[in-house]
């Protein structure tokens, strides 16, 4: 269903949705940022998802990992620049790429003990 999403300029880490779209989106679990203690600190990061295109001309998607306002890590993926959203289910961060195409069509965002990553 969010096979038209363009890229808003003034917000990149939100893509603009039609109408319907945006009723499922916001009545799921999905969001487009999360705030969640990763690194078990005790202070909680907060992960955005965006989109970007490089110099060069490469698309793709990012997860952006914040602690106090400063980014600590970008977790990205080459290829396709749209539609990605989190969620969290039993503690664990789900990094989406589908709403509709259950788990295959996602990566979890986690912490290994000593830096962020992609599984």
């Amino acid at each position: 269903m969010f096979e038209e999403c363009e890229i808003d300029s003034r917000s990149p880490s939100r893509a603009m949705m039609k109408a319907l779209d945006i009723k499922e989106f916001k009545s799921s679990r999905f969001a487009f940022e999360k705030r969640v203690d990763l690194n078990r600190n005790g202070k909680r990061e907060r992960l955005v998802v965006g989109v970007y295109e490089r110099q060069n001309g490469v698309r793709g998607r990012f997860v952006a990992i914040f602690e106090k306002n400063k980014l600590i890590k970008t977790l990205a993926e080459d290829g396709t620049a749209g539609f990605s959203a989190l969620l969290i289910d039993k503690g664990q961060v789900y990094w989406y790429f589908c709403m509709q195409c259950g788990g295959h069509h996602s990566r979890r965002v986690m912490w290994n003990g000593s830096d962020y990553l992609l599984w």
